[in-house]
């Protein structure tokens, strides 16, 4: 587990780096030469999206992310264990839905060819399935946890 989280770490700080680079770049290529990497924008977009889905991914694994869990805080125990596993299992089957459709997608957007700054479309839209299948395994684990503690 460690390992994965050192990954992930690395994963999110190659995408910034390279969105940061990437920008500066081009504003010196501006600035300086009245020039500028065709191909940039595009690709700081797609930098963009991979990186808010690391993020999103980061987040999860941390329980981090956005919840609404007012009526969870406001449970006995037992009952907010009970909650907890409920929503863990609604956010594990939505999550995996995502999944399988933007898996779909991505694959369709592979076949047909499409190129975003120079990069397959169907490799930029990767980023959905492989983000939405780590969440789905991080709420079954979430689950699984709750579970164990008497849910």
């Amino acid at each position: 587990m460690r390992r994965l989280r050192t990954l992930e770490g690395l994963l999110l700080a190659v995408l910034l780096g390279a969105l940061l680079l990437l920008g500066l770049v081009q504003i010196l290529l501006r600035n300086l030469f009245d020039s500028g990497l065709v191909w940039a924008e595009p690709a700081q977009r797609l930098l963009l999206f991979w990186l808010a889905l690391a993020a999103a991914v980061a987040a999860g694994a941390d329980g981090r992310q956005l919840a609404v869990d007012v009526l969870a805080r406001a449970l006995a125990p037992p009952w907010r264990r009970r909650v907890q596993l409920l929503a863990a299992l609604a956010t594990a089957l939505a999550c995996a839905v995502l999944a399988w459709y933007t898996g779909r997608f991505a694959l369709d957007e592979w076949r047909y060819g499409g190129r975003l700054a120079g990069v397959p479309t169907g490799l930029a839209a990767a980023a959905m399935p492989l983000a939405f299948t780590a969440l789905t395994w991080i709420e079954i684990r979430r689950a699984r946890r709750a579970w164990r503690e008497g849910a």
